[in-house]
Parts: C-alpha cells; sequence; structure tokens
C-alpha cells in the first residue's frame, strides 16, 4: 500500500498491513488522528513488514502516541518524518534503517523530529486493542462533557423538537441553539459524571454554554 502526497484528517486512523512480505510506503503530506494514530506492517511469520517513509511527512495524534510498528521501518536518505510538537510516537521494529541520532542503525541519513521511542517489534499494542477504544470513546467524551460543556436534559422529544424548530446549521454543520430556546421544563447543568442509561441515551442534548449552544446528540 502507498500513500502519495496524502493528507489524512480523522478521529481514528488505523492502517496495518499484515502480509509476510507487505509493504507500508508513506510518501509525503501528512496523517492526523484525534484519538488513535496505528501504521502496522507487523510480519506473521518473522520477515518482511515494511514502513517506508520515501518522502517528508507529519503524524499527529492528539490523544494517545502515535504507533509505528513493523519488521523494518525505513526512512529514506534525506526524508524526515515530523512528530508534530503536541503528539509523542512510539516505534517498534527490529531492524531500523534510520538515523542514529533518532534511535536507528544509521543506515540512511532519514530522521525523526520530535518526542520518538523505538522499542523491538513484539511490545507493540494489539492493533484493534480494547484500551485503542476505550482511549477513543473516552477523548470522544471529554469534548462532550470536558470543559465548558454542559448537558441540556429533555423529557421527549417535543422538547427536543421544540429546541431545534428554529434552529439552522452553521458554517460548521453543526446546529446552535440560543440559551433563550431551552425550554422551561428542561434543565440546564454539568454533564452527569457516570453514563446515562442506554434508555435515556435518546433524551441528552449536549452543549456548549456561552452566549449560543452547541447542540447534538450525546452517544
Amino acid at each position: 500500500m502507498t500513500f502519495n502526497s496524502t493528507t489524512i484528517n480523522a478521529d481514528t486512523v488505523k492502517v496495518g498491513i499484515f502480509g509476510a512480505n507487505g509493504t507500508l510506503r508513506i510518501g509525503g503530506g501528512s496523517i492526523s488522528a484525534n484519538t488513535l494514530l496505528h501504521l502496522y506492517a507487523p510480519s506473521i511469520s518473522g520477515r518482511g513488514g515494511i514502513i517506508d517513509f520515501v518522502s517528508d511527512v507529519t503524524l499527529s495524534s492528539s490523544a494517545t502516541a502515535a504507533v509505528i510498528a513493523a519488521n523494518t521501518v525505513t526512512i529514506e536518505n534525506g526524508i524526515v518524518v515530523t512528530i508534530a510538537p503536541s503528539t509523542s510516537a512510539n516505534v517498534y521494529a527490529n531492524v531500523r534503517n534510520y538515523s542514529a541520532r533518532s534511535g536507528g542503525n544509521g543506515n540512511t541519513t532519514g530522521t525523526f523530529v520530535g518526542a520518538v521511542t523505538t522499542q523491538p517489534l513484539g511490545g507493540q499494542p494489539p492493533f484493534d486493542s480494547p484500551s485503542a477504544r476505550l482511549a477513543a470513546k473516552q477523548s470522544q467524551l471529554g469534548r462532550l462533557g470536558g470543559g465548558m460543556n454542559r448537558t441540556i436534559h429533555v423529557t421527549d422529544s417535543s422538547q427536543l423538537g421544540s429546541l431545534l424548530e428554529n434552529a439552522s446549521p452553521g458554517r460548521d454543520g453543526k446546529v446552535r441553539i440560543a440559551s433563550a430556546a431551552v425550554p422551561r421544563t428542561a434543565s440546564v447543568g454539568k454533564a452527569p459524571a457516570q453514563a446515562p442509561r442506554a434508555f435515556d441515551r435518546h433524551r441528552s442534548v449536549a452543549t456548549n454554554v456561552g452566549p449560543k449552544m452547541l447542540a447534538s446528540r450525546s452517544p
């Protein structure tokens, strides 16, 4: 699989090449994830399995460390793999073809720039681990319930309809509701610490308190 000058932005980015001689070739662009970034080419048979950086690229993973795992990780001569300032990366590889100053074997002059740790292949987290799914879920909940976020609790669909009746999507595609539009029978407060019961989930609308409030269904 080859990425040529590709820009990827997503909540979760997972790319895995699991064939005995599989190669993931990354040629430029940027790969950015909000919660999870996994680039994997581990060889089940113990041979093959290559991640090859052939052009400058930037990697970003906001919530958890990016994971690069392959039998061989190569950064070609003169190529720079930049780990974004708010990100760290864990590299798991048996053969590290990049500069010694980045933790490699010095076979190439390619380098990592940023916070990078290197370890032998085998210690990497599973490609689709429960902890990875939990990190993604916690990040989503944090964006809904952290900081100044608030929750409007409505008792039935008619109240929800009343909230959205005169609302329209903004340029970002999100619906915003003026504070004055909140029905008197609906309560506003901090998001509860515990997750709502399954049959109550459809009754909550998450908002950001301010001149206007952002409404979206809670997960």
